[in-house]
């Protein structure tokens, strides 16, 4: 048996050209709140403290490159969370899809995330491709 390592994720480091105005952003969206920092980076979390931590660091060269890591949110309800997160500064991706399961939108400063569908839509989603897997196989289900 090996030994788990004495390591753990502290937080999702974002680079920004404007961390306050970018942490102000996710913190409007999110419902977090800022938390204590010694740096020039913001760093924001959870009101309850459990849950994933963001830093926003400032950039030290502008980048305009896709990122390989983006920000999945689960909202109860979809539709709602895009409107808002679109009164807040973010914008529509030009590369997502209409009818999806997401909706694929940028930060102001581009940076990509989704809106996932809910957890209730999901698991139907989900229900319905299990059926639909298991009459391929010819699965009776029971």
């Amino acid at each position: 048996m090996t030994e788990s390592p004495d390591v753990r994720i502290d937080c999702l480091t974002i680079g920004s050209d404007d961390p306050v105005g970018l942490a102000t952003f996710w913190c409007a969206l999110l419902g977090y709140q800022r938390q204590e920092n010694f740096t020039a980076s913001v760093r924001i979390g959870p009101r309850s403290g459990a849950g994933p931590v963001l830093l926003f660091a400032p950039n030290a060269t502008p980048t305009r490159e896709k990122s390989r890591l983006h920000l999945d949110l689960r909202p109860a309800d979809r539709a709602a969370t895009v409107e808002r997160a679109i009164a807040l500064g973010a914008r529509r991706a030009p590369w997502g899809r209409a009818e999806s399961r997401w909706t694929v939108l940028e930060d102001p400063e581009g940076n990509e995330f989704c809106v996932l569908q809910s957890e209730h839509d999901y698991a139907d989603f989900a229900a319905r491709a299990r059926g639909e897997s298991s009459r391929r196989r010819g699965d009776s289900g029971s």
